[in-house]
């Protein structure tokens, strides 16, 4: 039997071989056109997809837009879409210039993001490179220490220990607890709010899903399911209840508690 598939895999390998040479001698592949009209611009394929910001930092980030004919001067038509960007329409190359960096500026809320989709215009672009690009930009808050707290979530994890506690330093009463559901270095972190008092508000975001890190996403609707969703306390004790799901339609119960053990500023 070995003997036989030995042979049987050396003609095998001959008659690829016999197809292969064939192929070489026979099929000639033809080479991509070269397109040798319009501008030929295109978009860097270097381009980030997305742009984190801090309140302080300029609201602007720059994307580079190329060329392959360069003989003569020429004006690059560029198109957008979101309404908070400020985006150039076009770009002015002069004679022998290959590159631009174009400035784009925008204007969103701290804690909030955007996108835009910004693209090369018909009749100007580059058949072989990148013609439009989606660039998400976020603006975050500025997080500050605010202690630690035991964490225990016995139903949806089993997860249980002491984590970090941060809180925006432009107001809102906004907290957030790092990284309880997902891999250390993710960035996926639990935010909730407190009122003037100190007592617990609400989880966040409220009535959308939020992705955890974990192959799960959380879903917080209180004001349609109040025996799932809540978030409560007793001094620095917290109990929370939240849904959540795998596929966006099946929904759990899960939920947690934590006592803030460090700075607690209820004290």
């Amino acid at each position: 039997m070995k003997k036989i598939n030995k042979y049987i895999s050396m003609v095998a390998l001959g008659a690829l071989t016999m197809v292969f040479n064939a192929c070489t001698d026979e099929c000639e592949r033809e080479a991509s056109p070269v397109q040798t009209d319009g501008i030929t611009a295109y978009i860097d394929f270097n381009t980030p997809t997305s742009f984190a910001f801090l309140p302080d930092d300029e609201q602007s980030f720059e994307i580079k837009i190329g060329r392959q004919l360069t003989t003569e001067a020429a004006t690059v038509h560029i198109t957008a879409e979101g309404e908070k960007f400020n985006v150039p329409q076009t770009v002015e190359f002069a004679a022998g210039e290959t590159e631009k960096s174009v400035k784009i500026t925008f204007d969103i809320a701290i804690g909030t993001s955007a996108s835009v989709k910004i693209g090369i215009e018909e009749g100007d672009t580059y058949i072989y490179g990148l013609t439009e690009q989606t660039i998400k930009v976020a603006r975050d808050y500025t997080w500050v220490s605010a202690g630690s707290l035991t964490f225990s979530d016995p139903i949806f994890t089993g997860a249980e220990g002491e984590l970090k506690v941060e809180k925006a330093k432009e107001g809102n009463n906004l907290y957030r607890i790092i990284e309880p559901y997902c891999e250390e270095g993710a960035g996926i972190h639990l935010q909730f709010t407190l009122d003037d008092n100190h007592n617990a508000v609400s989880l966040l975001p409220v009535g959308s899903l939020f992705d955890l890190g974990n192959g799960y996403q959380l879903y917080y609707v209180p004001e349609q399911y109040p025996n799932y969703c809540f978030f409560t306390n007793e001094g620095n004790s917290f109990n929370f209840g939240f849904l959540f799901t795998d596929n966006g339609s099946d929904l759990y119960v899960g939920n947690g508690s934590f006592v803030w053990s460090k700075e607690y500023p209820g004290k």
